[in-house]
């Protein structure tokens, strides 16, 4: 083949160095291809495809798009296909990566320089590109889109060229992945060769079309999200059917509330003795601390502005973005009013509360405002106790009630008298009892503004932290403050108010419920501050609900839980084998109920 280019480096063999049929061989391929250009391909991979979906697997389920759905089931269903994972993924997250000069010269080492400063100057880390590259472990690839810059400085308002370096050099402005749950097909070439993706990716599903000259392909896991890192402190208190418990006390089997105010399950939790912690604080006062890569749902300011609903954030990225502009960012949703079953309760919800906020400490006499006498003497007539008006204690606004009935022997019994608090069995009632329970309280100690915001007032702080405690777990936001500090004289105790803008009518008498307005402000946590605290204690745990959401902290927020999937179906049919295997030992050892029918 004298007129055909030799590559450097390379020799051709010369035809007398070969036997015959080598000789005749190349003979025949230089006859066949003598029209085809020396550096272009003759020959295909031998790949199956049709229509840009691959053909090469045995079993259907486990190909193209199907096989994305199934590996990820496997990957986060399976406690050990899930550990086995994870422990790769952290080995892999623990090399250190160095960029060695290709040789000796000033250019080589110029160009290691350039390359580890692009690693460490994109939108993301270098090791969270690496934690996407692994999701190549659970789906066999993982394709990510390589995005360009001109250094310009870090100042630069335009995203192209924003930089740590001002040398107007190209770098990298970040490698993000195209999730395989996108995938529609692969675009091949001629040879078979992938030459690019076609992506049907979220909210939209249009096609795009990303082609390989664009992007990188690794073959051969974390699951978008670290599963280690989704913490709150070990001592955050945490509401659950069964009153308080601290978040680090919880373990599998427990039950907590979610964001819709369903009962879930905890099936699984995992603890760190010290992490990197934020202390969290709400637009209530309270406040909550928190990991790092704790993720929680809010909404920012231009997702509000825009109407569109918020997504999965860390506590890190709110740290970033507390404030946009002097204002607030983000926000996170009120909870809905928690689904607690219905109570046993020894006096009726509404009635009790009327007493806590005006009845006598130590007796059944109520005193009501004389505009409410008539109505409140019916309300608690209806309710099962006789009443009647005591002359002692009337003054020019007010008059006092007696209540009959048994109540006070009733009240005795709760262990209220003397000692005024909301019994913690009323704080666990059905959403209609915790109801009827606060319209009594602010029956008698509430107060509705022009604009229809209530406050409740009081000295007893058990009473005032009951009463922000109904509100929160009804779907409200509370504000708790002292209202009026102690001077010795006219005022002997300290006056606490809780304020809110009710998600329903917290009234029952009539005078009060026609000030309520039906519009509310705000449905929302507001994220005030996001402040770094000192390392310690972090706790994580799994709910079984839809939303991955249960509520934290004296103001019931809504935050997310762990990723720790992998351990939810094997306790779910261990739990369910352990009831039917208890059933069943429960029958053998009482034997079946039968039931004879005479033949007549």
């Amino acid at each position: 083949m004298p007129n055909e280019p030799t590559l450097p480096g390379f020799q051709q063999m010369p035809s007398s160095m070969m036997d015959g049929d080598q000789a005749g061989e190349v003979r025949v391929a230089d006859e066949i291809g003598s029209s085809v250009p020396p550096f272009d391909e003759i020959g295909a991979s031998g790949l199956k495809r049709s229509a840009g979906f691959v053909d090469e697997e045995f079993l259907p389920q486990l190909r193209g798009r199907k096989a994305v759905q199934v590996y990820k089931e496997m990957s986060e269903n399976d406690p050990l296909v899930g550990a086995m994972l994870y422990s790769i993924q952290m080995l892999l997250r623990n090399v250190e990566w160095v960029v060695e000069p290709g040789g000796k010269t000033k250019a080589d080492t110029q160009m290691a320089e350039l390359i580890e400063s692009c690693m460490e100057d994109m939108e993301h880390t270098w090791d969270e590109f690496i934690t996407e590259v692994l999701t190549m472990l659970v789906f066999g690839w993982s394709w990510f889109e390589v995005v360009y810059k001109r250094r310009g400085g870090l100042y630069n308002t335009n995203p192209k060229l924003r930089s740590k370096y001002q040398d107007g050099l190209i770098g990298w402005r970040k490698i993000p992945i195209r999730a395989q749950e996108t995938l529609f097909k692969w675009i091949f070439d001629e040879t078979g060769e992938v030459a690019g993706m076609v992506q049907m990716p979220p909210p939209s599903y249009q096609q795009i079309i990303l082609p390989s000259s664009r992007s990188l392909l690794f073959r051969f896991q974390t699951s978008k999200g670290n599963p280690e890192g989704k913490a709150l402190a070990a001592d955050t208190p945490v509401w659950t059917p069964n009153g308080w418990k601290n978040h680090g006390d919880l373990v599998a089997g427990d039950q907590v509330f979610d964001d819709e105010g369903r009962i879930r399950y905890v099936v699984a939790t995992q603890g760190w003795a010290s992490r990197p912690r934020y202390k969290v604080t709400f637009n209530d006062g309270t406040s909550l601390i928190a990991d790092e890569n704790h993720e929680w749902v809010t909404q920012t300011k231009a997702e509000r502005a825009a109407g569109v609903s918020g997504q999965v954030r860390t506590t890190g990225e709110m740290a970033a973005t507390t404030k946009i502009r002097g204002t607030t960012n983000h926000t996170i949703a009120w909870a809905k009013p928690l689904d607690h079953p219905a109570q046993l309760l020894p006096v009726d919800p509404w009635v009790l509360g009327l007493w806590l906020g005006d009845g006598d400490t130590r007796g059944s006499r109520i005193a009501c405002h004389v505009d409410d006498v008539n109505e409140t003497v019916a309300f608690i007539e209806q309710a099962g106790y006789p009443c009647k008006h005591d002359q002692n204690g009337n003054s020019a606004n007010g008059r006092a009630i007696k209540v009959f009935g048994g109540l006070q022997a009733s009240l005795g019994e709760l262990g209220v008298q003397g000692d005024k608090h909301i019994p913690e069995v009323y704080l666990r009632g059905s959403v209609a009892q915790r109801q009827a329970l606060l319209a009594g309280l602010m029956d008698s100690d509430g107060t509705v503004d022009a604009d229809g915001r209530c406050e409740f007032v009081n000295t007893n702080m058990n009473l005032v932290e009951g009463v922000a405690h109904l509100v929160r777990s009804l779907g409200g936001q509370a504000h708790v403050r002292l209202r009026k500090r102690a001077n010795g004289t006219s005022h002997m105790h300290d006056s606490w108010c809780v304020k809110f803008t009710p998600t329903f009518v917290p009234f029952q008498l009539s005078r009060k419920i026609d000030r309520i307005k039906d519009v509310r402000a705000r449905t929302r946590h507001y994220v005030v501050s996001v402040e770094r605290v000192k390392d310690g204690p972090t706790n994580c745990i799994q709910v079984d609900g839809p939303s991955h959401l249960y509520l934290a902290g004296e103001s019931m927020v809504p935050t997310h839980n762990s990723l720790l999937r992998n351990v939810y179906r094997p306790w779910y049919y261990k739990k369910r084998i352990e009831e039917f295997e208890a059933v069943g030992v429960e029958r053998d050892l009482a034997g079946l109920p039968m039931v004879s029918v005479p033949a007549e």
